[in-house]
């Protein structure tokens, strides 16, 4: 059996630039196995971030903090009861992260650096998101969402 029931990825660069292209890549895990998390978990696999990272924390590290803000840039019809149940577990397991200071300071700790103060490793998760994430999307206002 598979670790995953899905995984999707996602190629994005720049167009004015000479950065490479940023691969990130977001999978489902089946049901749980030895050292997995529970099945239906949504994880974000970041570049330069030794672990995954659960969906919701990487939104709330992107400044979406609600489960009702999170929700509503992932599912387009909240009737969607089969949607709305693979978003549970998800949100079940990033319930410890509430606000975007820990959601950054849970990215920069699975980072690949290593003896850093808070500080240093929120600026570090900061930068990672916004340089490597969707570096097509932009950053600024105008690209809040």
């Amino acid at each position: 059996p598979h670790k995953y029931s899905w995984v999707v990825e996602c190629r994005s660069h720049v167009e004015q630039g000479v950065r490479p292209i940023a691969t990130t890549y977001m999978q489902m895990y089946n049901n749980p196995g030895r050292n997995q998390p529970q099945g239906n978990h949504i994880r974000v696999t970041l570049p330069y971030v030794r672990v995954d990272v659960p969906v919701i924390i990487v939104f709330r590290a992107l400044g979406l903090v609600a489960d009702r803000d999170i929700i509503e840039h992932i599912v387009y019809d909240f009737g969607d009861t089969e949607m709305m149940d693979v978003l549970r577990s998800s949100l079940d397991e990033a319930f410890v992260v509430q606000n975007q200071t820990v959601a950054l300071d849970y990215i920069g700790r699975r980072g690949s650096t290593v003896n850093m103060g808070r500080t240093k490793r929120l600026i570090y998760a900061r930068d990672l998101l916004h340089k490597e994430l969707l570096p097509h999307v932009g950053s600024g206002e105008q690209h809040a969402t």
